[in-house]
């Protein structure tokens, strides 16, 4: 029977390392999709609220700093929720022209390549503890999503402005909770096959042991 466990030792081996690869896929290909479909709604939401509320190119190229605070006050007052805790926005040269929290108005962050590719019309995300030069304020969100929206004017062509916002990554954990349910699916599937396989391989071995013996005598 040494060759019956040395099998299923090997076997073993396969069904562990078949089963973390497909949920280590399965786990990417989740949290790709959930957060595909997180920054479109979040870029439709973000640009319909700059429509709605009058964000134009003019307001982004004013050096009237009350005409600015004005509209974007009232931008940030149309979109504050417990969803979306902070709010910067930025123009097309690396500045941070308005965001809630005031410390940071005026600087400009060249080294930011999120901003760059929000420039370049990319919505950018990332989901991790918070770090970097223009985020000192923003530490007690540790699980919140950072998104670049490019806003466009009104021939929906040209890159007016970026809006950075700071929301709860809710779908993360929604995500998590269907990788769970398949981890438990696969675990228990693979456990029935693997309890197939080793009954089928029982009844083998012992049958060739049985006629080995025969042959003897």
């Amino acid at each position: 029977m040494n060759k019956f466990w040395i099998v299923m030792f090997v076997l073993a081996l396969v069904f562990i390392g078949g089963g973390w690869w497909f949920v280590d896929r399965y786990e990417t290909g989740m949290l790709d999709v959930a957060m595909k479909g997180e920054k479109e709604r979040i870029a439709e939401y973000l640009r319909g609220k700059a429509v709605a509320v009058g964000l134009t190119r003019e307001v982004f190229q004013s050096t009237d700093f009350e005409v600015q605070d004005a509209a974007f006050k009232k931008y940030w007052a149309a979109i504050q929720s417990p969803e979306y805790v902070r709010i910067k926005i930025w123009n097309d040269n690396f500045t941070l022209v308005w965001a809630d929290l005031k410390e940071s108005i005026g600087q400009r962050f060249p080294d930011n390549h999120e901003m760059e590719d929000a420039l370049d019309g990319e919505v950018e995300m990332e989901i991790e503890s918070l770090g970097g030069s223009e985020n000192e304020n923003e530490r007690q969100f540790f699980k919140t999503s950072e998104v670049y929206v490019p806003l466009y004017g009104e021939q929906g062509k040209e890159v007016i402005g970026v809006v950075e916002v700071y929301k709860t990554a809710h779908f993360i954990d929604a995500a998590k909770v269907a990788v769970t349910r398949m981890v438990f699916t696969v675990s228990i599937a693979l456990l029935f096959v693997y309890g197939l396989f080793g009954i089928l391989l029982y009844r083998f071995f012992r049958q060739e042991k049985t006629v080995v013996t025969a042959e003897k005598f």
